[in-house]
Formats: C-alpha cells, structure tokens, sequence
C-alpha cells in the first residue's frame, strides 16, 4: 500500500540522489577546465626535482658500494672459514693417530707380507 508518506520519502532521495550527481559534474568540469592549477611546472620545481633525483643516485650509488664491500667481505670470510675447517680437520686427524698407530703398523705388515709367512 503507497501512503504519502512514503511517495514524500522517495522523491526526498531522488531529490538528495540529483543533487549530488549535478554538485559533482560540476566539481569535475571545473577541475578539467582549469589544468593549470593542477599541473602547474616551472624551473624552480624542475631545479627541485633535479635536485631531490641527483640526492638519491648519490645515496644509491653509497648503498650499492656499500653492498659491494660487504660482499667482498663475505666471500673472504668464507675462504677463511674453508680453511679453519680444514685445519680442525686435519688438527683431529693428528691428534687422533697415536690410538691407532699400532693398527695401521699391522696393516702395512700384512699388506706387504714382512710379519707374515703365509701371505
């Protein structure tokens, strides 16, 4: 059932709704009319712009230097590291023969038949 309420109410949205879409053409042919305000460039701003793109080379161009020694860096402390392993190896190695000297003595006999008749 349409009351006069409710047909007041809707024309009141329609009313609101038309309202706003013509507010806001009017806001966007405004802002297409008038491109200067918005891209307004001159030398000053190019100069700034010139100036902030050279700062941040000049701070690139550190980083990547700066990356570059650390790298360099890097790969010598892993040769460094290579030969530290190899020495604890080696290291281990020396230390560990006087327990199996005796064994490998025996060894050296039987391969070469000296302690050995039969072989």
């Amino acid at each position: 059932m349409v009351t006069a309420d409710s047909t007041l109410a809707v024309f009141n949205r329609r009313n609101a709704l038309s309202s706003i879409g013509s507010a806001g053409a009017a806001a966007g042919v405004a802002i297409l009319l008038s491109p200067q305000l918005a891209f307004a460039v001159d030398d000053e701003t190019a100069d700034m712009v010139a100036r902030i793109a050279a700062k941040a080379e000049a701070a690139n161009a550190a980083d990547r230097e700066k990356d570059a020694n650390a790298a360099a860096k890097k790969a010598k402390d892993k040769d460094g590291a290579g030969n530290l392993v190899l020495g604890v190896a080696g290291g281990g190695l020396a230390l560990s023969v006087p327990f199996f000297l005796p064994n490998l003595i025996r060894l050296a006999k039987k391969a070469t038949g000296n302690g050995n008749p039969n072989m």
